[in-house]
């Protein structure tokens, strides 16, 4: 409580000064400040009375640049989602052009004719005589340096040896 009757002591005191050493006279001073009250109380009036005006302008200028920035936002989208479009279609296409030529390789691959077939068949017997030929020719040519060497007798068994294996 201390501090709140020095507060209000101190008040007191400043306004008993004030009104001492006031340089006009109190008709003078209450009639200024009525002036001054009804000038600010005039105001307050007139603001209060142009803020709807105002707060109404607000929200419609707000509406018009949301509007502007809806209307800014669909077009990007738009041409975004048209960019995404062709290049998906333009991907599309590629990938099926790589599709038909797969296709088309393996579609010859497995339905190759007949000729081919026989022709290949030729080629390999034509390699599997080739490589006979050479294995016989190998065959001749080694037995040719071949070194035959003469056969050499055992040595007789003992006569012990040869009657128990009887």
């Amino acid at each position: 409580m201390g501090k709140i009757s020095t507060l209000l002591i101190g008040g007191a005191i400043g306004a008993a000064a004030a009104l001492l050493y006031a340089p006009r006279k109190g008709e003078e001073t209450r009639a200024l400040v009525s002036e001054k009250v009804n000038a600010v109380w005039g105001e307050a009036k007139d603001w209060t009375a142009g803020a709807p005006a105002q707060a109404q302008s607000a929200y419609q200028s707000a509406q018009v640049r949301g509007e502007a920035v809806l209307r800014d936002v669909t077009a990007k989208g738009q041409e975004l989602a048209s960019a995404a479009k062709a290049q998906a279609s333009e991907f599309a296409q590629v990938a099926s052009e790589k599709g038909h030529e797969v296709a088309s390789f393996v579609q010859g691959a497995v339905t190759a004719s007949p000729a081919a077939d026989d022709e290949l068949r030729a080629k390999i017997e034509a390699a599997r005589q080739r490589i006979a030929a050479q294995v016989v020719k190998n065959a001749e040519e080694s037995s040719d340096t071949v070194e035959v060497k003469p056969e050499v007798e055992a040595p007789a068994e003992d006569a012990s040896t040869q009657d128990k294996q009887d």
